[in-house]
């Protein structure tokens, strides 16, 4: 429920970024106080000190939020090039890891 109202939360202010920006063409827009409608009540409801919710919910958050964040982190480094490059360079293109390694 906590990732959820999260969710919602962002989607509702994208869309208040979205409506701030022009368009050349016509198209059907929300308009910037229902996304505010839509935002509020789900940040009080995510807050912990106005949601009522047990602590224990936000400290689990609180570690999947840093398993997310090292997710991020190592596939950054992996994209630059660095951390196990030796390995990388052994056998190229992830592609045919599985002939190479078949071929041992």
């Amino acid at each position: 429920m906590l990732l959820l109202l999260a969710v919602f939360a962002v989607v509702n202010a994208t869309v208040l970024v979205l409506c701030s920006d022009g368009v050349e063409h016509k198209h059907v827009g929300a308009g910037p106080v229902l996304p505010v409608i839509g935002a509020l009540p789900c940040i009080h409801l995510l807050l912990p000190w106005t949601s009522g919710r047990a602590v224990e919910q936000y400290e689990i958050a609180g570690v999947l939020l840093l398993g997310v964040v090292l997710c991020v982190i190592t596939w950054v480094v992996g994209r630059r090039g660095g951390g196990n490059s030796a390995r990388r360079r052994e056998f190229g293109a992830t592609d045919d890891l599985g002939r190479r390694l078949g071929a041992r």
